[in-house]
C-alpha cells in the first residue's frame, strides 16, 4: 500500500493550518494558574512610523545669469534640472519664476511640455528678456508646477 493509505484524511493537522486536535474532539480545556480568566484583556496600540511620500519629480538645481544687456533691456538665461522618481515618463507644465533675494517674483516664464524620461534627470533651459533695472535684482529661477 502506498503512502496514500496511511494518511488519515479525517483529521486536519497543524501542517494544514488548523489546530492540533482532530475534528470533533470538542473544546480544548486550559488550566488558569494565574487567574487570567478574570483579567481584562490588554490592548496595545503601536504607532506606525510616518509614511514617507516620494514625490514623482523634484528639482535638483536651478541656476540663472544675465547673458547680455544693452543698458535698457537684457537677456536672463535660466537652467532647471529635474529628476523623475517614477517608472513612467512625466510631462510638466508650470512657471519659471525669476525671483529676487526675498523670493518675490520679478519676472515669470510660462513653460509646458517638459518631458521627463522615467527614472532620469533632465535639464531645461530658456531665456527671458527683462528690463535692465529689474535685471539687477534677479537672484535666480524657481519652478512652480501647475
Amino acid at each position: 500500500m502506498g503512502l496514500e493509505g496511511v494518511i488519515d484524511r479525517g483529521s486536519r493537522g497543524i501542517d494544514q493550518g488548523f489546530s492540533k486536535h482532530p475534528v470533533g474532539a470538542g473544546p480544548v480545556q486550559y488550566s488558569d494558574p494565574e487567574g487570567m480568566e478574570n483579567r481584562r484583556p490588554q490592548t496595545y496600540v503601536e504607532e506606525a512610523p510616518p509614511l514617507v511620500q516620494i514625490q514623482p519629480w523634484e528639482v535638483l538645481s536651478s541656476q540663472g545669469k544675465m547673458a547680455d544687456s544693452n543698458g535698457s533691456v537684457g537677456h536672463y538665461e535660466w537652467k532647471v534640472i529635474f529628476r523623475n522618481n517614477t517608472d513612467a515618463e512625466l510631462v510638466l507644465a508650470g512657471d519659471v519664476d525669476l525671483v529676487d533675494s526675498d523670493g518675490h517674483i520679478v519676472e515669470e516664464v510660462h513653460v509646458s511640455g517638459l518631458h521627463l524620461p522615467a527614472r532620469a534627470d533632465q535639464e531645461f533651459t530658456g531665456q527671458k528678456m527683462v528690463m535692465a533695472d529689474s535685471s539687477n535684482t534677479i537672484t535666480g529661477p524657481r519652478f512652480t508646477a501647475h
